[in-house]
């Protein structure tokens, strides 16, 4: 059945006024062309935009059911619903209309897409049995895309679906597909702490990561002794990752090579004063080329390849010296405000793609803060004092904020906050990494899928000595590792 060109008119009115802004308007007339001939569907849609863009998603959705039930198996009007679900952060029924998207047409040229999408929304709210078989029918659309087969090998890590996971990836590589295979082998391995079968695959990390290889003048080292001459240790990576690796720099100084190091800048009065070594910021890339000194290379997650962590592998309380006097400063300045230990907490990361799933809130720290024998201090990096002032003062504790340290414009400074504490508590984020590699007694929050430094099992780890892991037991949920930190806190200082 076709409109009659009075209601075409009408519409075309009520269109042009929806683009004005004039919403109201444009509603009314929607509303009584319905009124008059209620049998067209997309008629509802637009009426529906026009409720979405007026904030009233609900009666939106209503109006996109009723064009649903005149015409069951459009498509779009499920990927309208899609939109509306996703704008007010309702993953699970816009998850559930992606799929039903996806049985309505599944020759449309998008629907390896929604079923991706769908297996996503299913994921981040961890309903993996919806999600699985969304994923498995991405790889069968798209054979080649390593977009499917990624997500559904990061379900079955999280899902502790190991084997599965493993045989995927051989099939894989068998197939040709060897970058991203190889990456998700090496992180498994790592996951399962079998770190010999991690190694062979280790550098299909660069791969991964978009990040080209610096390409040196000079080769690759390969542990030879370099006759007096320099090994130049570069950094791939953050922060942190810098900070872990360097867990390994005092083994390869051991070998008798002289070292030069090439880091993120903030940490170059670190490593300098903690190895005895001249470091230079990323950007000397050049003037490294040109050093007439060095004659040899390696990055320095490829210490792992020369001088792979065992169980026993931290055998040194820390490896990073701070600024003994700015160290020696600070613990002045909290002791005189407090005599109570002095713990310092970190809660959230900026890491746009893995943040998330590590971050808490201090609402979700609270039975770890209302701790009543200890002063808790702020070593989160950013700017966060509105929120520990407004914190504290809806649930009467004191949390302090030096305002003195900023770990972005110094990365020394912050160390030697963290030195002056007597322990930390902290999410996986760059905290944990500056804490542990000092030796300060740190305690760490991680999920229940950690990242490949942490491995699946244990409070232990590989890199720190002090470092005590608190796990998650189910995914998105920290409450039971919350609950036994704080159960652990007060026990460690109930007697001081």
């Amino acid at each position: 059945m076709q409109p009659n060109p009075l209601l075409i008119n009408d519409l075309r009115k009520a269109m042009t006024l929806q683009q004005q802004g004039s919403l109201m308007e444009s509603l009314a007339i929607f509303e009584q062309c319905l009124s008059q001939t209620p049998d067209f569907p997309d008629v509802w849609v637009m009426k529906a935009l026009v409720l979405h863009q007026m904030g009233r998603a609900e009666e939106a959705l209503l109006a996109l059911d009723s064009a649903i039930r005149l015409k069951p198996n459009e498509s779009k009007f499920y990927l309208n619903k899609v939109q509306i679900y996703t704008q007010c952060g309702r993953s699970l029924e816009a998850a559930d209309m992606l799929a039903l998207a996806a049985s309505k047409d599944p020759r449309h040229t998008d629907v390896a897409n929604w079923h991706l999408e769908a297996g996503k929304l299913y994921t981040s709210s961890y309903q993996y049995e919806k999600a699985k078989p969304h994923f498995h029918r991405v790889t069968e659309l798209k054979p080649l895309d390593p977009a499917g087969y990624k997500a559904l090998i990061e379900l079955l890590v999280d899902t502790d679906a190991f084997d599965e996971a493993l045989a995927l990836l051989d099939r894989m590589i068998a197939n040709g597909e060897t970058g991203a295979a190889r990456y998700y082998k090496c992180l498994i391995h790592f996951l399962q702490g079998d770190i010999e079968k991690a190694l062979p695959y280790w550098d299909s990390r660069w791969k991964h990561s978009g990040v080209e290889p610096t390409l040196w003048p000079f080769p690759l080292w390969k542990g030879e002794n370099l006759g007096g001459k320099s090994l130049l240790l570069w950094g791939e990576q953050g922060v942190g990752d810098e900070l872990m690796f360097a867990s390994m720099i005092h083994m390869l100084q051991a070998t008798g090579n002289s070292v030069i190091i090439q880091c993120t800048s903030r940490m170059i009065p670190l490593f300098e004063r903690s190895f005895g070594v001249k470091c230079y910021p990323k950007s000397a890339t050049a003037e490294l080329a040109g050093h007439p000194n060095i004659v040899a290379h390696l990055p320095m997650g490829d210490l792992l390849h020369h001088f792979k962590p065992l169980k026993n592998f931290p055998e040194y309380a820390g490896y990073i010296r701070p600024d003994s006097q700015l160290v020696t400063s600070l613990k002045k300045k909290y002791q005189e405000r407090n005599p109570r230990p002095k713990i310092g907490i970190s809660w959230h990361s900026m890491n746009t793609d893995t943040g998330g799933l590590r971050t808490v809130t201090l609402e979700d720290m609270l039975p770890i803060l209302r701790n009543p024998y200890v002063q808790f201090v702020s070593v989160q990096y950013g700017d966060h004092r509105e929120y520990v002032a407004s914190f504290n003062t809806q649930h009467g504790l004191d949390i302090w904020v030096d305002t003195d340290i900023d770990a972005f414009s110094s990365m020394d400074r912050f160390a030697a906050q963290v030195a002056a504490l007597d322990q930390v508590i902290t999410i996986a984020n760059s905290t944990v990494h500056v804490a542990g590699s000092m030796g300060i007694p740190t305690w760490a929050l991680i999920p229940k899928t950690p990242s490949w430094r942490w491995q699946l099992h244990g409070e232990g780890n590989l890199w720190y000595k002090h470092l005590r892991l608190f796990r998650q037991s189910e995914h998105g949920k920290w409450g039971d590792a919350i609950e036994t930190m704080a159960f652990a806190l007060e026990q460690k200082y109930r007697a001081t």
